[in-house]
This record gives C-alpha cells, structure tokens and sequence, in this order.
C-alpha cells in the first residue's frame, strides 16, 4: 500500500466513523447512552444552572440533536464520495473542498460553543477536525 493509499483509507475511516457518529445521534437520541453524554453537565450547566432540563427543552433536543445527526451523516458520505472520486489530477480539489469545509464548520461551530461556554463540544470538535487535518495534510505533502 502506497502513502496516497493509506491516507485516502484513513480519510474514508474518518468519513464512516462521522456518518455512524451522525446516525447514531438520529437513531438513539433518547437512549441512556446519548442522554449521559449530551445531557452531562457540559452540555447543560451554560444554559440551565440548575441541571434541570425542562420537559419542553428535552423534546427540543431530542428534534435538534436528529437533526444534527442527519446533516452529519449527510456530510459525511458526500465527504465520502469526494475521496473515492477525486484522483490523480482531481487531488487537489478533494483537499481544498474537504479543508475549506472543515475550516468554516469548524470555526463556526467553536466559536458558538465558546461564546455559549460549551467548553466540550469545542474538545470533540477539535479532535473531530485532527482526524480528518492529518490526512488532508498528508495527501497534500505527496501530491
């Protein structure tokens, strides 16, 4: 297997791996699971100080966080479709418009969770954005 190989692998792991997230939070947004992760403390505290999440803002999430998970999915297999497409000559467009996409998603994305003090999505955003970072850079450096 060559770098350019390798790397495009890891790049299609990383767009399986958002998809299955992004279904997962369609499928399953009223399972313990989810219900432990987004409704912990870090994602509850900067909007009800108390903990308590009244009925209404729970079903509110419950629409939100599907679709979120939706356009996550969706995201991800165009994500996909560009990395098995784009080669040889068309490289550099799978780079540029998966970077560029990333880099607005990110940006916005962050800077809302910072300024509402959602201090974890910002983490899970920032690890999201070094699972697909490596790749792209790698790609780049042996085009």
């Amino acid at each position: 297997m060559d770098c350019e190989e390798f790397w495009r692998k890891w790049l299609s792991w990383a767009c399986g791996l958002l998809g299955v997230f992004g279904l997962a939070m369609v499928l399953s947004s009223n399972w313990a699971w989810f219900q432990m992760l987004f409704n912990s403390p870090s994602f509850v505290l900067p909007f009800w100080p108390d903990g308590e999440v009244p009925a209404g803002a729970r079903a509110f999430q419950h629409w939100i966080y599907g679709l979120l998970g939706a356009v996550m999915a969706g995201w991800a297999v165009t994500l996909w479709f560009l990395n098995r497409e784009l080669t040889g000559e068309n490289l550099q467009t799978l780079i540029q418009a998966t970077f560029w996409g990333l880099m607005v998603w990110f940006v916005l994305d962050s800077a809302i969770s910072l300024i509402d003090g959602v201090w974890l999505n910002v983490g899970l955003n920032f690890s999201l954005l070094l699972i697909f970072l490596l790749p792209l850079w790698k790609l780049k450096k042996s085009a």
